[in-house]
């Protein structure tokens, strides 16, 4: 058994599941950018234009990790999008598609690079849906209600969130959940993680029900 793991607050939580969310905005925003104009008015309207859906993911994400309201608010304050918030600058703009991606691409990125910066949204949007799923189910460990509530509410979640970038949730968030069993939920049920039995016990509790209701298959050979 591995040392003993401390448990992270609620804000930590919070920041778990509030840095994709970020990113996939972001991400997003990127997609719609011509690459020549000055991002922020595109970010700016990007975030607008999804107020209803991020309005029912925060909800659900609140509920998933009985969050309190000041916890919710750090999402708008520091999300980028408020009046005192600077113009991104280019370099500012590419380190921060870099790390939202994983740095496929090699410091600093080229963003008059077309197919370079097509892949870096895409990679990020793929690596942020699984830091997203992953921050949902850590909130729902730890501070959530029991699975039957909880899984509804992270499916709930990763739903809108594929609502508010624009994808067809069926497909992708299936993806999005086997990439996470590979990444996340396979080392925390090792034996030798520092998970208690019964927090494992939850957590595969919870994988089932979140993959059951995304309907996580293999196609019939």
């Amino acid at each position: 058994m591995g040392p003993k793991s401390v448990e992270p607050s609620e804000v930590s939580l919070g920041y778990d599941i509030f840095a994709p969310l970020w990113g996939l905005l972001q991400l997003g925003a990127a997609r719609e950018w011509d690459g020549t104009s000055p991002f922020r008015p595109v970010f700016l309207a990007f975030v607008t234009a999804r107020r209803d859906s991020l309005a029912r993911l925060l909800s659900a994400v609140q509920a998933v990790g009985d969050l309190s309201d000041q916890t919710v608010a750090i999402f708008e304050e520091q999300g980028g999008w408020s009046d005192a918030d600077p113009e991104f600058v280019p370099d500012q703009l590419g380190a921060s598609l870099l790390t939202y991606s994983g740095f496929l691409a090699e410091y600093p990125l080229d963003l008059a690079d077309a197919t370079t910066v097509r892949r870096a949204i895409d990679a990020g949007t793929d690596l942020q849906l699984v830091n997203l799923l992953q921050g949902l189910v850590g909130a729902a460990l730890v501070r959530g209600p029991a699975v039957r509530s909880a899984a509804p509410l992270v499916v709930e979640s990763m739903r809108a969130a594929a609502e508010v970038i624009g994808a067809a949730a069926g497909s992708v968030l299936a993806s999005v959940v086997s990439s996470w069993r590979i990444a996340h939920l396979s080392p925390a049920l090792r034996p030798d993680s520092n998970m208690s039995e019964a927090r494992r016990a939850r957590l595969r509790a919870l994988a089932l029900q979140v993959e059951s209701r995304l309907s996580v298959s293999r196609p019939d050979n």
